[in-house]
């Protein structure tokens, strides 16, 4: 369903189908009879290794093999996604891509015993794969060749900038889990992408203070909270990898892929348990000298922005800055204007917010969802915050972000924001996108000499979020690009990068060469935004991106 379609809540009832893992959700989806379908059991506690259930986002037009009750289907596996068969008489599950491979695996097609699948990694864009049944020993098994295509053939620079980046699968300890579910006592897992470097770097001493010690990490937060960061390629993240900052993708307990325990022992948890388990992967990698404690910053959106903006009022000291993408930040204003309002009551409360729910909340039930919030802890921000905000979001209104950054900016907190008039809850079309991550990169100080303290994120903070003194932006433009358009077919070829809104003092949202209300009067003109150094900006971002038919 749209994100943005208004309808009844029945987001309990999709929730409770995802927990069960049950195949009969399939047989609505695919039109199967019932009676044809064996279920399969939702696994509650995951063995390392071994099938922790069921979480298939899509399914193919045409899923099933030649003997006509075995379907194909990706489904995620921990913090990877892999390609399963499942024999819908039996019920038995198998793992058809290769079990060796930490890259993350999506079936595209099925004809007759042969399948069409797409792989990557963080560090290596989509390549296509072929797969087909073949005889091993004493059994039959699938073997997956290359398959090349003109389409997913990317320039000798980004292949250079990747190949000095590798990425790991961090299994973390979680603490004060005892009275938990076996399933939710399981170490957490995070991806970690660096420079290939990173690892190899000699410790810091805690009387040493070099800049260059270690790259800046960014710790990156999925939104759900039910869903999970996946070891695939994300355009963003090679983006924000390649100008040399490390990154931690956290999957924090509540995600998918990891076993029905864990999964379900983040409700009634959010903002706690989930804060914890973010903390408990920071302070891992500082602990194993993979991070500098004092060059950190995270960023998220839905979910994700909620535990970033939580994360910097619960440990204030422990990032530099931040930045959201239209973060959930006051669950009691949510509550009343968002289009899945039993969302809000199941996560606060857990299974027994189902009985409770209301469309008319009570003074306790309003407590309770602020005391959940960011905003309760508003008071304790340091770090300066980027706010980019979907003005057509109707999953997280805009008015969640800007109550937020204008509590803050009340305060004296270094505020930005950024609202997008045409955009919904994902901030997804290519040109908001572009725009999102210029604004999260850029401006960098370009006057630096060296490419490795220019990116030092955490060394100028003002750099990298000016915080304009009337609380307005003015972005680089295409014109600012050198007098060059990026050369990629997924951004209109006329169509300028201005389409974000300003965010006035008064909070006000205006696009740009509107003029004001008559009550306000106008905010003196600010500066604009240094011009983007296209080298920088231009191959990292634009020729990463996948051919229209993969994204």
């Amino acid at each position: 369903m749209h994100a943005n379609s208004r309808r009844k809540p029945i987001y309990l009832q999709q929730y409770q189908d995802l927990l069960l893992g049950e195949l009969y959700a399939m047989t609505y989806y695919l039109s199967l009879p019932p009676q044809w379908v064996a279920e399969v059991p939702a696994v509650m506690y995951a063995e390392d290794g071994c099938f922790p259930g069921l979480y298939c986002q899509k399914f193919l037009n045409h899923p099933w093999l030649p003997d006509g009750h075995t379907l194909v289907l990706s489904s995620f596996w921990g913090s990877m996604e892999v390609i399963l068969s499942v024999d819908v008489l039996s019920s038995k599950v198998s793992r058809i891509s290769p079990a060796d491979s930490s890259y993350s695996w999506d079936v595209v097609a099925v004809d007759g015993d042969n399948i069409l699948a797409v792989y990557s990694s963080p560090i290596d864009p989509p390549q296509i794969k072929y797969g087909y049944l073949a005889d091993q020993i004493m059994t039959l098994g699938w073997h997956w060749i290359d398959v090349s295509s003109p389409f997913l053939q990317y320039s000798e620079k980004v292949k250079s900038l990747l190949s000095t980046h590798q990425f790991s699968i961090m299994k973390i300890p979680v603490t004060n889990s005892e009275t938990l579910p076996r399933g939710a006592q399981k170490p957490l897992e995070a991806i970690f992408l660096s420079s290939s470097s990173s690892h190899t770097k000699e410790p810091l001493q805690v009387d040493q203070k070099s800049d260059d010690a270690y790259n800046p990490l960014i710790v990156v937060l999925h939104g759900g909270p039910h869903s999970v960061s996946l070891t695939s390629y994300s355009k963003s993240h090679a983006f924000l990898a390649s100008l040399g900052f490390n990154l931690l993708l956290v999957n924090y307990r509540g995600s998918l892929g990891f076993g029905e325990e864990a999964l379900q022992s983040l409700l009634g948890k959010i903002g706690c348990q989930d804060v914890g388990d973010v903390l408990t992967a920071l302070d891992h990698v500082i602990e194993n000298k993979l991070a500098d404690p004092s060059k950190v910053a995270v960023l998220g959106g839905s979910h994700g922005g909620f535990l970033t903006t939580h994360l910097i009022g619960q440990a204030p000291d422990k990032f530099t800055v931040a930045a959201v993408r239209n973060p959930v930040c006051n669950l009691s204003l949510m509550v009343g204007t968002t289009d899945i309002p039993d969302w809000c009551y199941v996560e606060t409360y857990g299974k027994d917010g189902k009985e409770c729910f209301t469309e008319a909340p009570s003074p306790n039930h309003l407590s309770d969802l602020h005391a959940k919030s960011p905003i309760s802890h508003l008071t304790k921000v340091k770090a300066p915050v980027l706010f980019l905000l979907g003005a057509q979001d109707l999953r997280v209104p805009v008015s969640n972000g800007l109550q937020y950054a204008r509590a803050l900016k009340e305060k004296g907190a270094e505020v930005k924001v950024i609202v997008f008039p045409n955009d919904v809850h994902s901030i997804d079309r290519p040109q908001s996108d572009f725009e999102s991550f210029l604004n999260i990169e850029a401006p960098i100080d370009v006057d630096q000499p060296s490419p490795r303290r220019r990116l030092s994120m955490m060394q100028r903070i003002p750099p990298i979020f000016p915080i304009q003194s009337n609380f307005s932006l003015n972005k680089p433009k295409l014109s600012q690009l050198n007098g060059r358009e990026p050369e990629s077919s997924c951004l209109p070829p006329q169509t300028p990068l201005t389409e974000a809104t300003k965010v006035e003092q008064d909070g006000v949202p205006r696009v740009e060469g509107q003029s004001p209300p008559r009550s306000q009067t106008p905010l003196p003109q600010v500066p604009k935004a240094r011009p983007v150094d296209p080298p920088e900006i231009e191959a990292p971002l634009l020729e990463m991106l996948p051919a229209a038919p993969l994204v």
